[in-house]
């Protein structure tokens, strides 16, 4: 279930389930993405393709070098959607993640 994109600063992890429009999960910090670990496969059921990222420095992802940000941690979460050659997608986010969203 976890995976990860090779991006410039290094690995970015994810979780994954379904299939069908999109929506991009980010947790709080200090957190990961298994925070969305039993929304998961409630969205993939609901007929979407979930995916829970783990904010760069978090989890199983490779910070980013320098201070961290908020504009800096929603460029790499767009990255990130431009591996996986998503160019839609509808985005939720609690607490951090809702600023980064």
């Amino acid at each position: 279930m976890v995976r990860s994109i090779a991006l410039a600063h290094g690995k970015l992890a994810y979780a994954q389930a379904g299939e069908g429009p999109v929506v991009v999960l980010l947790h709080q910090t200090p957190r990961s993405w298994d925070e969305y670990r039993d929304v998961l496969p409630l969205l993939a059921d609901a007929g979407l393709r979930a995916i829970a990222f783990d904010t760069p420095g978090f989890g199983a992802s490779a910070p980013l070098p320098g201070e961290p940000a908020i504009e800096r941690w929603a460029r790499t979460i767009l990255d990130g959607l431009d591996a996986l050659e998503i160019a839609r997608a509808s985005v939720v986010g609690h607490h951090t993640g809702g600023c980064i969203a």
